[in-house]
């Protein structure tokens, strides 16, 4: 990746540096070269859109279809984890706030949980 971006970095600076020196009072001359490089850059920019097109429309649905198929043929046996952190926050407060949230998880399910907690005090003094 750092190689590719090399290449790009080195071709614009042969492109800037081809710029004769009495260019720049050659008003044609240099929109010349500014337009070589605005086409260059807007190109790159056109191919990085077109491949996230490309990639929106075919090649992840066809990936998300590939996943939910495999997914759907094995058994589940999943076990969701629920990480809840407190950060210098009272442990009451952290206590009232996750209550509820560990009470909706603890109905009967298919899937088994766990709830690991971590709570860090305030800060003394």
């Amino acid at each position: 990746m750092i190689a590719g971006h090399l290449i790009y970095l080195s071709i614009f600076a042969l492109v800037v540096l081809s710029i004769p020196a009495n260019a720049l009072s050659h008003v044609s001359d240099g929109l010349i070269v500014v337009g070589v490089i605005g086409i260059w850059r807007y190109g790159w920019a056109m191919i990085n859109y077109l491949r996230a097109v490309i990639y929106r429309t075919l090649a992840y649905p066809r990936m998300k279809a590939r996943a939910f198929a495999a997914h759907a043929a094995e058994p589940v046996h999943g076990h969701a984890y629920f990480l809840v952190t407190s950060y210098k926050i009272e442990a009451e407060t952290t206590r009232r706030s996750t209550s509820r949230c560990f009470a909706r998880q603890r109905r009967p399910r298919a899937v088994p949980r766990s709830w690991p907690r971590s709570s860090i005090p305030p800060m003394c003094g």
